[in-house]
Order: C-alpha cells, then sequence, then structure tokens
C-alpha cells in the first residue's frame, strides 16, 4: 500500500513539473532572478518568454539590459532595437538605449535621439499647458 501512495506522489510530482509555462509566468521567474542577481537563470527564463511570445517587449527589454551590463553590446543592441522599434514607455527605454549607444561609440545617432525625446517633451508639456 506505502509503494502505491510514493508511486502516486512521485507521478504527480513529475507531471506537475512537466506542465508547460506560460511565457507570463517565465518573465515573473526572470523578474524573481533579476531581483535575486541570478543574471544567468533571468537570461534562460528571459530566452523561453520570448520563445512562447516573441514580441514580449518587457522581456526583451530586461534581456537588452543584462546584456548591456554584461558588456554584450551588440547582444543588447539587437534586442533594445526592437523594443525601440515597438511602443514601450519611451521613459523607461530611452535611459538604457542611451547608454548602450554610448557604450557602442555612436554618437550621432545618441544626438538624434536625444534630440527626438526633447521634442517629444516638450511637444507633451504645450499639450499639457
Amino acid at each position: 500500500m506505502k509503494i502505491k501512495i510514493y508511486f502516486l506522489i512521485a507521478i504527480t510530482t513529475l507531471l506537475a513539473a512537466c506542465s508547460p509555462q506560460t511565457a507570463d509566468e517565465h518573465l515573473a521567474e526572470a523578474e524573481q532572478y533579476i531581483s535575486e542577481n541570478k543574471l544567468n537563470e533571468a537570461v534562460i527564463k528571459l530566452k523561453n518568454t520570448l520563445t512562447l511570445d516573441a514580441k514580449n517587449t518587457t522581456a526583451r527589454f530586461y534581456l537588452g539590459q543584462i546584456y548591456l551590463n554584461s558588456g554584450l553590446y551588440l547582444k543588447a543592441e539587437k534586442e533594445l532595437e526592437r523594443v525601440f522599434d515597438s511602443n514601450y514607455d519611451v521613459n523607461i527605454l530611452l535611459p538604457t538605449y542611451a547608454q548602450l549607444l554610448f557604450k557602442l561609440q555612436k554618437y550621432d545617432e545618441l544626438l538624434e535621439i536625444a534630440e527626438q525625446y526633447v521634442d517629444l517633451n516638450n511637444n507633451s508639456k504645450q499639450i499639457v499647458n
């Protein structure tokens, strides 16, 4: 009888471990790993998120940030450019993207982005007033 119970517990545990996670679940785990500074684990979870949802800009942004902070500038550029082309919040994205452009010594592009951001801020202030 005890063997059957242990067998059922083992099977149940195994099935629960094999159930597929959603993109949101992978992203939540990645955020937890980032907060714990477990960046390798976070990268795996972020890539899993993007496998399930290639348009997840939050996962791409986090991945770009990790690559940037790890000195993997070309990988960071690839991810952050995809985020930049989406409708991601520019107030969150631009500081990281500007830092990347500076590291890549793309100063002309950095100035262009800065000018666009200033114009964007000036236009939003005019709308408010």
